[in-house]
């Protein structure tokens, strides 16, 4: 079983505060912040901080599909990767009562994202592991849930049935 923090502020000061000297963070010659926004790891909290607030919004992701009256089962799904497969890890899934499961991947960028080659791949990959998995005779749909939009391209066209913008939440 996996746990999640969904504090944002214990989240927010156990990864930039609890363990930085108090005199670099009260300095603003230090510049702690401006180097620490452009890093991996700051990408990396990003990321995970805008798929909890995701999570605590699916009356407003299900209204945004359209799915509102639909009665839905929301989860996170993760296969351990094994000798003989790799693991795979799906941000939110909603197990529809219309026969559908919508598979929702949740991309943090400052601009729209791009699905490349490669990354169509690891897209269909997550698709195939949840029909060899639980051998679903259900609809798949991949809905793609980011900040500021996806690039529409030739991959873009072949794999996402549904597209969430962070200005979705609120209209």
């Amino acid at each position: 079983m996996t746990f999640r923090l969904y504090d944002e502020y214990s989240f927010f000061y156990l990864h930039w505060i609890k363990n930085v000297e108090k005199s670099i963070l009260n300095d603003p010659e230090s510049n702690y912040w401006q180097t620490r926004s452009g890093s991996q790891k700051w990408k990396i909290w990003a990321g995970y901080a805008f798929e909890t607030i995701c999570l605590k919004h699916i009356p407003f992701i299900k209204k945004a599909l359209g799915i509102s009256g639909v009665i839905t089962r929301e989860y996170s799904w993760n296969i351990a990767s094994s000798k003989k497969s790799k693991g795979t890890q799906i941000d939110l899934l909603f197990d529809r009562s219309d026969n559908v499961i919508s598979v929702c991947e949740i991309k943090c960028h400052s601009t729209e994202f791009k699905i490349d080659k490669q990354y169509a791949e690891i897209l269909k990959n997550k698709i195939n592991s949840i029909v060899k998995k639980t051998g679903t005779n259900k609809s798949l749909f991949l809905v793609m849930i980011t900040i500021n939009g996806v690039v529409q391209n030739k991959y873009y066209q072949e794999l996402v049935d549904n597209e969430i913008t962070l200005k979705d939440f609120f209209n």
